[in-house]
């Protein structure tokens, strides 16, 4: 009965989740679509030894300006994609597996590595 509550609690959780972050995405994305977020402008790794020019400088700027939104906003899409997933693959199970799933921890699993060994005690002769 406890895994059951827990199973159903973390279910709520998860869609309760799930469908906050769709909706705030969205509303965020209208805003973001109207205003390019700043992209913080730095040369890539060993790029200050080669002594570029002001115009490449710029340039390398300017690609910056053009990929660095595009690839933040796949980022969300990934994060929110694989959030989805869980989502579907967790709807999969049953509620007992569900219960399971949730009433396992590492310590059920592994060995306590946290203690350490008892050491022998020395008997007085």
């Amino acid at each position: 009965m406890k895994y059951a509550i827990r199973g159903l609690i973390v279910l709520a959780l998860v869609v309760v989740i799930g469908s906050t972050a769709s909706t705030g995405d969205k509303e965020k994305g209208s805003k973001d679509k109207d205003e390019k977020p700043k992209v913080k402008h730095a040369l890539p790794a060993g790029w200050k030894s080669l002594k570029l020019t002001k115009d490449q400088v710029t340039k390398v700027y300017a690609v910056q300006d053009d990929f660095v939104p595009k690839i933040l906003e796949a980022e969300r899409k990934v994060v929110e994609l694989r959030a989805q997933e869980k989502m579907a693959l967790f709807a999969i199970l049953t509620v007992d597996q569900k219960a399971q799933l949730v009433g396992e921890t590492p310590k059920d699993k592994a060995p306590e590595k946290d203690k350490a060994p008892e050491k022998d005690k020395k008997t007085d002769k």
